[in-house]
């Protein structure tokens, strides 16, 4: 935060202790991805005739993150000084490498190789931009290891054992569930929970990485004292929040079913009632990701970490028993209700920091502002359903399109055809939504 930039010897106390942690793991990972190296073939089960190929890719990946792990600190230099601009097109650029180099690779004969090459030059290029920016911008920014401070690497350790934690328990519990369905449904159940799910997962993510996005800022803000200073932001935040995902589960509802049958066919949709089930899920973890970053730049994490840990033999023993009544769908209403308490006592801590009430989110002006797009994009919606047939991508692009656009114009739009000057089109976008 600003406050360790004003002091270079911290500022640099704090950056080399940590640099020095991140590479302590980085080669750990390596050891371990090494002594894990002769065994591939047994247990990824690879053909003779690949081998040597995945073997060598799995090499060149291993040295793409092992670099990229420790050094992906320059970006968290510029995102604690709230560079997020730089950030995000430095990580869309990666982004594009990535998906881009294969194609030239696969055009030189490189085969399965042409992915971690990929990803090793993507990560190459992107560090030493990273570097080179962020010693422009913060030249006192400096490593030696005689700055490395054991009281930086214990305060760090304790400031972010919570939410790694927390992260911790989610993936275990994501992990565990795709786990149980293989176990209790077979594979076939797998395939059809995941596709039905795919769709579902984008919004929560999305609105985590604008999360992560606005925490340097909140670690400020909480750090100064002034939480109270953006609390009517913080509201207003929340009900965009609200919002959108009101909308994507709309679009779930009518049209999931239909983007999977034109995906891989209808034959691998889990059912309605397992959709619904999975829509409530996403918007719970919506609302969840919205304020994990109120608590985290706060530091008041309350029992949280302990109530994530506790769940997860409460969901193994709720999805198990209600699998045994209703298949699948028993098995999702085991995470739905067996998250609920984290997710409650998560959303009260959140408000706490703020002094939010629920009525001052779900006053009149916020359920109007909710409601307002969402009751023309149901409208939308329901009129395709009953008069519409979708058949093929370019009608369902079309739909989606059409629900985005009835739900824009009664807030951004109506607001930018309000306004006269009409050439500063981003700044009145980003003016409507009030961050």
């Amino acid at each position: 935060d600003k406050c360790v930039f004003e002091d270079r010897d911290r500022l640099n106390s704090c950056y080399s202790s940590i640099l020095l942690i991140q590479w302590g793991i980085s080669i750990l990972f390596l050891i371990l991805s090494l002594v894990l190296y002769p065994f591939l073939s047994n247990i990824l089960s690879i053909p003779a005739i690949y081998l040597k190929d995945i073997q060598f890719t799995f090499i060149v990946v291993v040295v793409a993150y092992v670099l990229w792990f420790p050094l992906s600190i320059f970006l968290a230099v510029m995102a604690s000084q709230q560079k997020m601009a730089l950030v995000n097109m430095i990580n869309l650029a990666r982004n594009m490498l990535i998906s881009i180099l294969p194609l030239g690779f696969m055009l030189l004969g490189y085969h399965v190789l042409s992915f971690g090459l990929s990803i090793l030059i993507a990560n190459v290029i992107t560090l030493l931009i990273s570097f080179l920016i962020m010693k422009s911008l913060f030249p006192q920014v400096s490593f030696h290891r005689r700055w490395v401070s054991a009281s930086c690497i214990k305060e760090g350790y304790h400031y972010i054992k919570p939410f790694q934690i927390m992260k911790l328990a989610v993936i275990v519990k994501a992990n565990i569930i795709n786990l149980m369905i293989i176990i209790i449904q077979g594979p076939v159940i797998l395939v059809s929970y995941v596709l039905t799910n795919k769709l579902l997962q984008y919004l929560p993510q999305l609105v985590s990485r604008f999360s992560y996005s606005i925490f340097p800022a909140l670690s400020e803000v909480f750090a100064a004292g002034r939480s109270a200073d953006v609390r009517q932001y913080y509201v207003h935040y929340i009900r965009v929040v609200l919002r959108f995902a009101l909308f994507f589960a709309l679009l779930a509802i009518f049209l999931n079913e239909i983007f999977i049958s034109l995906w891989v066919g209808i034959d691998k949709f889990s059912g309605e009632a397992v959709l619904i089930c999975m829509i409530i899920v996403m918007v719970k973890e919506v609302i969840s990701s919205s304020h994990v970053s109120a608590i985290q730049a706060s530091g008041e994490y309350g029992k949280l970490p302990l109530i994530s840990v506790v769940e997860l033999p409460i969901v193994i023993i709720l999805s198990y028993l209600l699998s045994l009544a209703f298949g699948l769908l028993g098995i999702v209403l085991g995470i739905l209700l067996g998250t609920l308490l984290s997710f409650f006592y998560g959303l009260s801590l959140a408000f706490s920091l703020f002094n939010i009430r629920v009525k001052d989110v779900l006053n009149r002006s916020g359920m109007y502002y909710i409601m307002r797009g969402n009751l023309l994009t149901l409208l939308v919606l329901v009129t395709v359903h009953f008069f519409f047939d979708l058949h093929n991508w370019s009608s369902l692009m079309i739909i989606c399109a059409c629900a985005f656009m009835v739900n824009f114009l009664p807030h951004e739009g109506l607001k930018f055809f309000k306004n006269k000057d009409k050439k500063q089109l981003f700044s009145r976008l980003q003016a409507s939504f009030e961050f």
